[in-house]
Parts: structure tokens; C-alpha cells; sequence
């Protein structure tokens, strides 16, 4: 697997100079594709493009031409976007017929990878669709979190990380991908098992503009007065179920007797005169 994790984190500049090198030995041709036969890759882990970037894009192409081949491979009779994505837009936007394509063979595996490296590199993916990224990698072919920091030149620590953010609920996903949450912030909000107090916490942070460690003093601050206002109604509670034994006890005719609670069990004592007392008591219990 070592072998195949370096040759899957060439990414984007590897894939294009070896095929230069494969060119020049008649290995490999750039070709002039229809657009129409081109359908997007399964395994882009971006799921939204800027239009604004795309048309500024296709201003560039349509004064200078394409500088850079998309790369594709092929699959029956039509072909899969490797590299390119916003490329292949901006001509579709410029309804060209056809595109410079460099063909390749690549597995599913190096599809995924490369298109992973390609969006990083441009350090413009969002944190969902990076961590949704590396969740393919780890469930769809059995990436460890050591494997995928190799694969696309990450700690572990960051991928780790990264996958903890799915735990997150959908909203708080949605606010990630909107930059209104960074995901320091959204890592501290899942520290909130409560989903009540999770969600009223996460309003006050968006509203408030707090920074990552400002919310994580906000949200500590918040467990413990919750943590602490559940502790005094389970005081209470116990209290109450402590007098309620108490009297059943004594309605039962039973000897003085004291209960007390510690952590989370009661103990129950009781006082006797005598043995006779001792007696009268066990034979109660059925003793």
C-alpha cells in the first residue's frame, strides 16, 4: 500500500509532466474532445463551483485560449473529468464544441485522490467536502487516517479532525460551508451533547461573531452553568425521594432509620434499642 500512497499523492503537476514524458515517447496525446462526450467525475469532492470564478475564467479562454488541457479518462464511449473541473465549465459556458484533453487510465482510487489534491492544493475546498472526501477514502477503499494524511500530505491529526466534523447536525454542516463557522469553532460545539443547548449555543456564537477561542470559553462556560443547574434539580429530587423513603419507613413501623445518598446510591441505616428490636425488625422482612 506504501508504494501505491506515494504514486497516488503526485497530484495534479505529477499527472500532467509524466504525461509530457509519455507524449514525447508516443505513449500519450493531448486530443481535441467534444464536450458533449465529457461527464463530470464521481469522485469530485467539491460540490459547489463560483459562477463568478467560472465566467472570469472563461473571459481568460476566450482572449487567450485554453493554456492547460483538462485531463479525462476514458469509460466506454464517453469520458470522465479527472482534472479541469472549472475549465470544462467555462467552455461549456462559452458553448465550445470541443476541448483539449489529455486521456488517461486511472482506477477509481487515483480518481478520488487526485481530485482531492487538486482542490487542496487550491486551498479553496470546504471543510465539509474535505472531510466527506476523506470519508470516501476511508469507507469506500479502506483508507486508514495514517494512509490518508500520506496520500494528500496531511497530519493525521488533521484528518481526524476533518472526520469529526461530520458528527456535527446538518445546520451546523451549513454554516461551515458558508464560513460562517471555522472548524475550530465547530469542533468546540461538538463538545455539546445536549442538542438543545448545542443549538442555542451555536445562535449565540454566529450572531455574536465570537472567534474560535472565544467560543470554546463560551461553550465550557455553558456546560458547566447547565452541568450545574442539572445538579441542583437532582438535588432536589433527591431530596425529596430520600423524605419520601423516610416516611414510607416510618409508616411501615419501623425503627428510627437515616438515608443518605452518594454518588448516585442510598444507604440506609437503622437504629435499635435492643435485641428484641433486632427481632421484631427481621421478622418483619420475613426473616
Amino acid at each position: 500500500m506504501s508504494g501505491n500512497r506515494k504514486a497516488l499523492g503526485r497530484g495534479l503537476g505529477a499527472l500532467l509532466s509524466g504525461a509530457q514524458k509519455n507524449q514525447a515517447k508516443g505513449e500519450d496525446s493531448i486530443q481535441s474532445i467534444p464536450i458533449t462526450s465529457i461527464i463530470a467525475n464521481p469522485f469530485q469532492p467539491r460540490r459547489t463551483f463560483s459562477n463568478e470564478s467560472i465566467q472570469e475564467l472563461a473571459s481568460s479562454i476566450s482572449a487567450n485560449g485554453l493554456l492547460q488541457p483538462v485531463v479525462v479518462r476514458q469509460v466506454n464511449d464517453q469520458y470522465q473529468l479527472v482534472h479541469g473541473e472549472r475549465r470544462f465549465r467555462a467552455c461549456q459556458s462559452l458553448n465550445k464544441e470541443t476541448i483539449q484533453a489529455l486521456v488517461r487510465e486511472l482506477s477509481d482510487q487515483e480518481m478520488l485522490v487526485n481530485a482531492l489534491i487538486e482542490n487542496l492544493q487550491r486551498e479553496d475546498l470546504n471543510p465539509v467536502d474535505e472531510a466527506l472526501s476523506y470519508k470516501q477514502l476511508s469507507s469506500q477503499f479502506h483508507f486508514t487516517h495514517d494512509q490518508i494524511a500520506a496520500s494528500v500530505g496531511k497530519s493525521r491529526s488533521h484528518v481526524t479532525n476533518s472526520l469529526r466534523l461530520l458528527n456535527l447536525p446538518d445546520y451546523l454542516q451549513e454554516y461551515l460551508q458558508s464560513g460562517l463557522l471555522a472548524p475550530g469553532g465547530a469542533r468546540a460545539l461538538l463538545a455539546i451533547k445536549d442538542t438543545g443547548l448545542q443549538k442555542r449555543i451555536s445562535s449565540d456564537v454566529i450572531v455574536q461573531g465570537m472567534n474560535v477561542r472565544q467560543i470554546e470559553k463560551y461553550v465550557k462556560d455553558q456546560i458547566a452553568q447547565s452541568e450545574n443547574k442539572d445538579q441542583k434539580k437532582s438535588n432536589g429530587n433527591g431530596s425529596s425521594s430520600i423524605q419520601w423513603i423516610e416516611d414510607r419507613l416510618k409508616d411501615s413501623g419501623l425503627p428510627n432509620s437515616k438515608v443518605t445518598e452518594r454518588s448516585g446510591k442510598l444507604k440506609i441505616e437503622f437504629q435499635f434499642s435492643g435485641e428484641k428490636e433486632v427481632q421484631q425488625f427481621l421478622e418483619k422482612l420475613g426473616l
